[in-house]
């Protein structure tokens, strides 16, 4: 009889160790999907600041080839910063117009890049960018 109540705590013991094991890396992955979920975050919310900024570029620029560069703008928003520019590489056609804008918001930074087009008289976006810095990128790949 006391072999057999050895035997059962050696088998509660075994069974309660891989549980303990299961629960460990149960919350391990958990972390990590945790971890990830806010890296993205952070990033959605740093890219909406960075969108903004290419909006007020939007409108910087006036409705005509010629006025559509400016200097570095910076501003204050969902607290964070933005910082934006419109230019016009040589690589575009004679009615394009890029603007780029990069957001920070609580030490997260991307850089946006809008390719724009002069049509009937309104720039529209034609093509956008988003690039999250090497930091972001390992935060949401790791």
């Amino acid at each position: 009889m006391g072999n057999h109540g050895t035997s059962k705590i050696v088998l509660l013991t075994g069974v309660y160790l891989i549980i303990g094991l299961y629960s460990l890396g149960f919350n391990r992955a958990d972390e990590s999907v945790n971890r990830v979920m806010i890296a993205e975050a952070n990033m959605n919310q740093t890219e909406q600041v960075a969108l903004a900024g290419i909006r007020m570029g939007l409108n910087e620029i006036a409705p005509v080839i010629g006025s559509s560069t400016f200097a570095t703008r910076t501003a204050n928003i969902f607290q964070g910063q933005v910082s934006y520019r419109g230019d016009v590489p040589s690589t575009l056609g004679s009615t394009e117009s890029r603007i780029t804008s990069t957001g920070t918001l609580r030490g997260h930074s991307i850089t946006m890049v809008a390719i724009i087009n002069l049509y009937h008289g309104h720039w529209t976006i034609t093509r956008i960018y988003s690039q999250p810095t090497a930091q972001e990128f390992t935060l949401l790949h790791s």
